[in-house]
């Protein structure tokens, strides 16, 4: 029995008589793979038992006359496929299934992580864009408050007198969305593997908490500075101190006539005179501290202080008599 291939499928069981017919008809040509049971593959034309019938098909293609002595090609052709061949067929049929799976099991992971990184994307691009506004809004908050603590700084080198210095002004609140955006930026750069927006939204935060929190710890070190000056001027130990206290006793004072004026214990023109007594001492004292900075040593100071010392002392002694004679 002969097989055929044809079209890349064997074909087969035949006889040789049907072999002759194909090669007549030209289904079977030259180069066509044709093999016995039990025999291995050849070309048809290197077959001896079919050659010369390839000689008798092209002498009567040339003459263009239907071959004398062979039979006409059957109408039906059995196809009968080699049971090997369809177990082959079965397996790789198997085999394109489970890749097929494969294909598509790869596809929905692909569909999902492209979906991750999607989502990824998205709250990356808007934690960054939080994290810039936040920048933008403190640019001018952080201004204004350096503004303020140099004010202050002034204030206190030039009269010896400052509050306590402010650590914030109206920044904590962003200092606080910085950084809980870059913590959302962390933790969704890590499971997305996209890290160049994470890395920005992180300085940015940074930039955020720090910038305030510096500006404030170089006003505190001036401040220190300042003070350090005032308390090692040479040879006034202790009277920068006294002409603050002084300073304050005399605005005390005040405050108290104008109560005593307003319960009428003290006439109007006294509580003018007195009070516009203390207020000229005040400015005084704010002069001195002013020279004491500056290095001026003069011996005049320290004279006015105790004049004014006692001015002071004797305006609190009458506020107590008076005090104590209210009805």
């Amino acid at each position: 029995m002969w097989y055929y291939l044809k079209n890349d499928e064997m074909i087969g069981s035949v006889s040789f008589e049907e072999i002759v017919n194909l090669i007549n008809a030209g289904v079977i040509t030259s180069s066509t793979y044709v093999w016995q049971s039990g025999k291995k593959r050849q070309r048809a034309g290197q077959v001896e038992e079919l050659a010369p019938y390839f000689k008798n098909v092209t002498q009567t293609s040339s003459k263009q006359t239907p071959p004398q002595n062979a039979a006409s090609p059957p109408d039906h052709q059995p196809q009968t496929r080699n049971p090997a061949a369809g177990v082959n067929n079965n397996v790789s049929s198997g085999s394109d299934a489970r890749s097929r799976t494969q294909r598509r099991t790869r596809g929905s992971d692909n569909n999902s992580s492209s979906n991750k990184n999607k989502t990824g994307n998205i709250i990356l691009n808007v934690c960054l864009v939080i994290a810039i506004l936040c920048l933008l809004l403190l640019i001018p908050i952080t201004s204004s408050y350096n503004a303020e603590l140099n004010k202050t700084l002034n204030e206190f080198s030039q009269t010896g007198y400052s509050g306590s210095l402010s650590t914030s002004d109206g920044n904590e609140f962003l200092c606080i969305v910085t950084v809980i955006v870059s913590l959302v930026a962390l933790l969704t750069g890590f499971l997305t593997k996209q890290y160049k927006r994470t890395i920005a939204c992180v300085i940015i935060a940074f930039i955020c908490f720090c910038w305030p929190q510096k500006i404030y710890e170089n006003a505190e070190q001036k401040h220190q500075e300042i003070q350090q000056a005032f308390n090692a001027i040479p040879g006034y130990e202790g009277l920068y101190e006294r002409l603050r206290l002084l300073d304050t006793q005399c605005m005390l004072l005040s405050i108290k006539l104008r109560d005593l004026n307003q319960q009428r214990m003290v006439s109007d023109y006294d509580a003018q005179r007195i009070v516009k007594g203390l207020e000229m001492i005040q400015s005084d004292c704010r002069n001195s501290i002013i020279a004491l900075i500056n290095d001026r040593k003069d011996p005049a100071i320290m004279l006015r202080y105790q004049e004014e010392s006692q001015i002071v002392e004797q305006v609190r002694a009458d506020i107590d008599v008076i005090t104590r004679n209210k009805p």
